[in-house]
């Protein structure tokens, strides 16, 4: 079974991301320097490359977080011990604040995630690990 949750995406997040850039875009495009125009819009569309593909993957005993091209984390859904709902502000591979804190392996070690459908993640992590303790 391979099942593929994209990030839920916060608006506010987005503005605190891209109107700056966007800000700074259009004056550097106001004083034609257009190497930083190239650099700017390179910056944006890497951003946008990671928004959009955020993604948190099942795939028969383990979840992958990925960002963009970068597989952020491997974990084994048999060592994974608890889930809860959370608002938790830390950092983390979440494009929103209503996460899901993945707790895993030793007792301090978790992941802060945002699947769109947390429900239907919650419920695939259980149908291959039913020991997994859920907090919601």
């Amino acid at each position: 079974m391979r099942q593929v949750y994209k990030s839920k995406i916060d608006i506010w997040l987005l503005a605190v991301v891209f109107v700056p850039l966007l800000a700074v875009l259009v004056q550097v495009l106001v004083t034609f320097t257009w190497g930083l125009v190239a650099l700017i819009a390179v910056i944006i569309a890497v951003m946008v490359y990671m928004f959009t593909t955020t993604k948190y993957v099942i795939d028969n005993n383990s979840l992958q977080v990925n960002i963009g091209f970068i597989r952020y984390y491997h974990i084994k859904i048999s060592n994974i011990t608890a889930v809860r709902k959370t608002n938790n502000p830390l950092s983390a591979p979440a494009l929103s604040l209503k996460r899901l804190e993945v707790r895993y392996g030793k007792s301090f070690d978790y992941i802060l995630i945002s699947p769109k459908d947390r429900d239907a993640f919650i419920e695939d992590l259980l149908k291959i690990n039913p020991s997994i303790k859920v907090d919601v």
